[in-house]
């Protein structure tokens, strides 16, 4: 699965997965291998610097994903994100810890 798959689907994927892609030429890109993993059940987060599965880095919990993609389309007062911007929004949110400039 690639990160672009995720994202086109991010509406139907579950709030309790978390987004785990592999960096293509050091960035995560629409053709970054990716994975949903379940998020653990006793609630703790797999947040930590370094942490991987199966050679992916941690990026962002669906959830999250989801929330910033609207809000950062509300922000924008875009109705519609397409593929392409819901990525590099979501990106570089999971890089930045902020919303990308406009």
């Amino acid at each position: 699965m690639k990160l672009i798959d995720i994202i086109e689907d991010l509406d139907n994927v579950s709030e309790d997965l978390i987004i785990y892609a592999a960096p293509v030429g050091g960035r995560w890109t629409a053709e970054s291998p990716a994975a949903l993993v379940p998020m653990p059940e006793d609630g703790e987060r797999l947040r930590r610097m370094g942490e991987d599965y199966e050679g992916m880095l941690y990026m962002i919990e669906v959830f999250l994903a989801k929330e910033v993609a609207e809000d950062w389309a509300d922000r924008q007062n875009i109705a519609f994100l397409d593929e392409p911007t819901k990525l590099r929004v979501i990106v570089y949110y999971a890089e930045h810890d902020a919303y990308p400039p406009a």
